[in-house]
C-alpha cells in the first residue's frame, strides 16, 4: 500500500523432461511417468505483505527445480477402477543478495539484514512459495450395471499435499504441515452417462487445512471449505 508500483524483468526458462507411457496386462494397467529439471533466469516472484504492507513484483537471480511425476490406473475388474498419482518437486531460489520484507510480529527463520531502516529476510536457498515437495492423489470408482444403459456407482477421491511454505521468506507461523482431503459420491447414472443423480460429500473428514496466508502485520490464514454434504443432478447435452 505504501510503495510505488513495481516492475520486474522478464524471466527465461530452460527445461528438460524425459518420460514414458505404458499400458500393461491387456490394457488393464496404465503407467506413465516423467523426470524433469529446469532453471529460470530472473524468475519473477510476488513479495506480499510484511511490516510495510507491500505487494511487489521482484526478480531473483536464478531459480531451479527438479523432480518426478508418476500416474497410474488399474482396471481391477470391469466395474472397479483405481487411479493413483504421486509427484516430487524440489525447488530452490538462488540469489545471495535478494532480501524481502517480513512481518513485524512473526518468527523469521531466515537470516535478516537491515536496509534503509527496514528489516528484511535473505531468501537464498528457500523453496518457491506454495510449492510442496510431495503431492499425490487417489481415486476409486465402483459401478454396478443396471439394464443396458444405467449403473449405480460409488466414487471417492483424495488429495495429499506435503509441507508447504507460503511466502518467499520462512517463518514458524506461515507454513502448513502435510494435509489430506477427500470426497465421496454415491449415485445413479442413466442413458449411457447422459444424466446423473447423486449424493455427495466434500472434505468428508472435516479437515481444516490452511490454503494460504496474509502477513500484513498480522498472522492471518485462510482455510479450505468445511465438510459439505449435498445432492447433485447432472445432464449432458
Amino acid at each position: 500500500f505504501f510503495a510505488a508500483p513495481s516492475v520486474a524483468q522478464s524471466e527465461n526458462i530452460t527445461s528438460y523432461e524425459v518420460g514414458f507411457k505404458s499400458e500393461l496386462a491387456d490394457r488393464r494397467v496404465r503407467l506413465n511417468g516423467a523426470v524433469f529439471y529446469y532453471t529460470v533466469d530472473d524468475p519473477q516472484f510476488t513479495a506480499v505483505g510484511g511490516a510495510g504492507n507491500l505487494v511487489q513484483l521482484v526478480n531473483a537471480n536464478k531459480g531451479e527445480a527438479w523432480g518426478l511425476e508418476l500416474e497410474s490406473a488399474f482396471q481391477i475388474t470391469p466395474e472397479f477402477l483405481v487411479t493413483l498419482g504421486v509427484a516430487y518437486n524440489n525447488t530452490e531460489i538462488k540469489d545471495e543478495n535478494l532480501a524481502v520484507g517480513i512481518c513485524a510480529q512473526c518468527t523469521v527463520t531466515n537470516p535478516t539484514v537491515v536496509i534503509g531502516g527496514n528489516t528484511r529476510a535473505l531468501i537464498d536457498g528457500n523453496p518457491f512459495p506454495n510449492a510442496p515437495e510431495w503431492s499425490g492423489d487417489l481415486t476409486a470408482r465402483y459401478s454396478l450395471p443396471v439394464g443396458n444403459s444405467g449403473e449405480f456407482f460409488v466414487f471417492t477421491d483424495w488429495v495429499y499435499l506435503g509441507d508447504t511454505n507460503f511466502l518467499l521468506y520462512q517463518s514458524l507461523e506461515f507454513n502448513a504441515k502435510s494435509r489430506i482431503e477427500g470426497g465421496l459420491k454415491v449415485g445413479y447414472s442413466g442413458g449411457n452417462g447422459q444424466w446423473e443423480v447423486a449424493a455427495f460429500a466434500r472434505n468428508i473428514t472435516g479437515e481444516a487445512n490452511v490454503q494460504g496466508v496474509i502477513d500484513f502485520n498480522n498472522n492471518t490464514a485462510f482455510v479450505n471449505e468445511p465438510r459439505v454434504i449435498g445432492v447433485s443432478l447432472g445432464v449432458k447435452y
